[in-house]
């Protein structure tokens, strides 16, 4: 996908944290949105449409593996915090997609915020 760095973050779950049931539903949350623009990078380019870019890719790779996922937004829409936190319940991992911006031309990257019910027991972030 266009725009998404090379060295990207993978989530790393073990089968059994799926199979046991400890995993069942992600609630992604793309951040910014409606009026609020987030970050605004060369050319014009708003973090908010970039931050739901690599949402729906994410929700698009974890629902072909058969995983439910909850989006906060598919368009340019900004749910209140109440109605995000609504959205949240029942889910076993919140995640909140990020890209921000920075006064270094030369940064790169995403900033992916995790949140997670799942019992201990191993990394559930590798750094690609």
């Amino acid at each position: 996908m266009a725009g998404i760095p090379a060295r990207a973050v993978s989530l790393v779950f073990k089968r059994d944290d799926f199979m046991k049931g400890r995993v069942g539903k992600i609630f992604i949350d793309p951040g910014h949105g409606g009026s609020d623009p987030g970050a605004v990078g060369p050319g014009n380019r708003l973090e908010k449409d970039d931050n739901l870019r690599y949402a729906k890719k994410l929700r698009d790779i974890l629902t072909a593996r058969g995983i439910e996922c909850v989006m906060t937004r598919e368009g340019d829409t900004r749910p209140s915090y109440g109605e995000r936190c609504a959205m949240e319940k029942g889910c076993d991992l919140a995640i909140c997609c990020h890209r921000n911006g920075a006064a270094a031309q030369a940064a790169r990257g995403v900033e992916i915020w995790l949140h997670h019910s799942v019992a201990a027991g191993g990394s559930i972030v590798k750094w690609a």
